[in-house]
């Protein structure tokens, strides 16, 4: 569950992020995946959060929507109630900024209405497999809930250290777990073996 100002600023984080040479992979990835072509020196950008703004409450049918992207504006709309919902989330940040990434990223010669699908098939995408190391990165190492105004930029650096981290901890875990389940089965073997010897005396 996010409150507002959390995810204004896991969103800002998730723009500097793609504004860095960390996101090329996954940006030719998308690109190779759907077709499309890379806008050269392009550069994500938001102009402004909001929450339950009036111009993106309700869709075409007049149904409340979760969030929406407005690519005039380059702004980003979100529904508190989604955001504190478990299952949406954080999901959520990332499908509009799926939204933003197709608009700011990629050159678009389709027609609205093709447009308009694959937007959401790229932002669908975006938010199914949006790396799980880099959230952990963002919302963990960069102390998103309740951080300092100052610290608003992702560091690849610091990325790259802290997924290395990440890493060696798994390892370091997956040698102490095997090393005692060894131990805790040499024991269970000897008391075994005890108690066979001692059923035959």
């Amino acid at each position: 569950m996010l409150a507002f100002e959390q995810a204004k600023q896991l969103t800002y984080r998730v723009v500097d992020w793609f504004n860095s040479s960390d996101s090329d992979a996954y940006i030719h990835g998308i690109a190779q995946r759907f077709n499309l072509k890379i806008k050269p020196d392009f550069t994500v950008r938001i102009s402004s959060i909001g929450m339950n703004c009036t111009e993106c409450t309700v869709n075409a049918h007049g149904d409340r929507i979760a969030g929406c992207y407005h690519e005039e504006k380059k702004s980003i709309c979100y529904l508190d109630k989604a955001l504190t919902h478990r299952p949406i989330g954080k999901k959520l940040i990332y499908h509009e900024m799926g939204h933003a990434i197709y608009d700011q990223v990629f050159n678009n010669s389709l027609s609205p209405e093709q447009s308009f699908l694959k937007s959401e098939e790229v932002a669908t995408h975006i938010e199914n497999t949006f790396p799980e190391f880099l959230e952990d990165n963002l919302m963990v190492h960069h102390s998103v809930f309740g951080s300092s105004d100052d610290d608003t930029s992702i560091s690849g650096k610091s990325l790259q250290t802290t997924a290395k981290e990440t890493l060696i901890k798994g390892v370091l875990w997956g040698i102490a777990f095997t090393t005692g389940a060894i131990l805790m089965s040499s024991i269970l073997d000897k008391k075994k073996r005890k108690k066979f010897f001692e059923a035959s005396d």
